[in-house]
């Protein structure tokens, strides 16, 4: 996979220290991207991830598609890697895109509990099976290190509440290692929306990243603070960072709704499947992931609504109370054959939204290092404003640095001297790249 009234509890000596701590920032006019430098001939549906081989091409895993694709802005090529499938060789889904030493790559199939290997040439060198935890648990393959550390978290379901726990543990396997390590808690709500019942729209989830050399970055989303941690060891933070909440009006609670609504009715009307199997169908509206699926149990097929954005837009971080318990409902009445089952969005229902938004995004990439080791923290941004906004920020230093995305974009990764971006084109993306600002 926190009330940001900052200004109301906040001491006077306290403010005065983080804005202190945010004093080398380069004002208050966030920096745009400049020139776009690179585009991708063809279109893509969803890009979920990017990575670049040492040539410069750019290895992309698209959700919509279920594919990973070797792209050469360069040239215009766009080649698809390994085969998608059931079969032991060939993978389900396409998320996460990881780095790892050697200049290979670690291409994850979340509900294939698959890893490619990717070679630094861009071949794919073998297809790994994932082990993941078993029960009333999800895991989330989402970051390495420059020592090939693997970092995930697993979340909880507690069953006796019928609800996602309100934290989920960062584990970390070291290289050749056979037993995980807890590295530390990462609330993935806030402690009253704990019982929400429905989907959570605005949920007050903690961000995460891994730097090269292994420093890891939370990101609170509840009073907007850096704790940098090495080993499972504090070593110091960053704010609180001033903010100024948004209020959420009736109107923007109203109209996104009516969005997630709609969206979930165009994405999810009829489904079937074999009862084993797990499908993906995609973005429900307001950052919501639609999942079908046994539940990890066998019990028949379930009906997972998520949280497109954990650390990552990462993969959805775990299903809420009601979603589950709606799912089950279709599961029994199509019984464990995996028959035809129509499932309507609507008997979803929606959390009550909080008074404010999060300082941080909800979903999407929210918390990544740039190459020169940087973190970027995406903002939470006001109603009809369609350009994502970053804050930069440096461990011991506070904010460097402002940066305005251009409209309808998304951060997708960097590069060497790069940001990636992927921008919406109507039901499709393409795949941008614009030059590294300075800070």
């Amino acid at each position: 996979m926190l009330p940001s009234r900052l200004a109301t509890t906040l001491s006077a000596t306290v403010l005065l220290a983080a804005l202190a701590s945010s004093a080398p920032a380069q004002g208050t006019t966030p920096v745009d991207l400049g020139k776009r430098v690179a585009r991708s001939k063809y279109q893509l549906g969803r890009v979920f991830a990017v990575q670049e081989l040492p040539d410069g091409r750019v290895v992309a895993s698209d959700t919509k598609e279920a594919a990973f694709r070797l792209i050469d802005l360069a040239t215009g090529g766009d080649a698809l890697l390994g085969k998608q499938g059931d079969g032991p060789d060939e993978y389900r889904t396409a998320t996460a895109v990881l780095p790892l030493p050697g200049d290979s790559l670690l291409l994850y199939d979340a509900l294939g509990h698959k890893a490619l290997h990717l070679t630094p040439s861009g071949d794919v060198a073998a297809v790994i099976p994932v082990a993941v935890p078993s029960g009333s648990r999800f895991f989330t393959l989402s970051a390495t290190d420059g020592s090939g550390n693997l970092y995930y978290t697993v979340t909880e379901f507690d069953t006796a509440a019928k609800a996602m726990k309100p934290s989920a543990s960062l584990r970390r396997l070291v290289q050749g290692g056979t037993t995980d390590q807890e590295l530390m808690r990462i609330n993935i709500r806030r402690a009253d929306q704990a019982h929400a019942q429905g989907i959570l729209v605005f949920p007050f989830r903690d961000a995460w990243a891994v730097r090269n050399d292994g420093l890891i970055a939370r990101v609170l989303a509840d009073s907007y603070q850096v704790i940098w941690s090495r080993d499972g060891h504090e070593t110091g933070r960053t704010g609180p960072l001033p903010f100024q909440p948004i209020a959420i009006s009736a109107a923007e609670q109203q109209a996104i709704t009516d969005s997630m609504r709609q969206g979930m009715k165009n994405m999810v009307s009829s489904v079937g499947m074999a009862a084993p199997a797990n499908r993906t169908i995609g973005d429900g509206g307001g950052g919501q992931t639609i999942m079908f699926g046994d539940g990890g149990g066998g019990g028949g097929t379930q009906v997972f609504v998520m949280r497109g954005g954990d650390g990552g837009g990462a993969p959805p971080a775990g299903a809420d109370r009601a979603a589950v318990e709606a799912g089950r409902a279709a599961g029994q009445a199509a019984g464990a054959s995996g028959q035809s089952f129509t499932f309507n969005p609507s008997d979803i229902p929606i959390a009550p939204f909080p008074a404010t938004k999060p300082a941080i995004a909800s979903s999407g990439l929210v918390a990544a290092f740039d190459p020169n080791g940087s973190l970027w923290v995406a903002r939470e941004r006001m109603r009809g404003d369609n350009a994502p906004k970053y804050d930069v920020i440096a461990e011991g230093k506070g904010i460097v640095g402002h940066v305005k995305l251009p409209a309808n974009t998304r951060l997708v990764g960097f590069g060497k001297n790069g940001v990636y971006l992927a921008r919406l084109d109507g039901e499709a993306e393409w795949l941008e790249r614009y030059p590294l600002p300075k800070m």
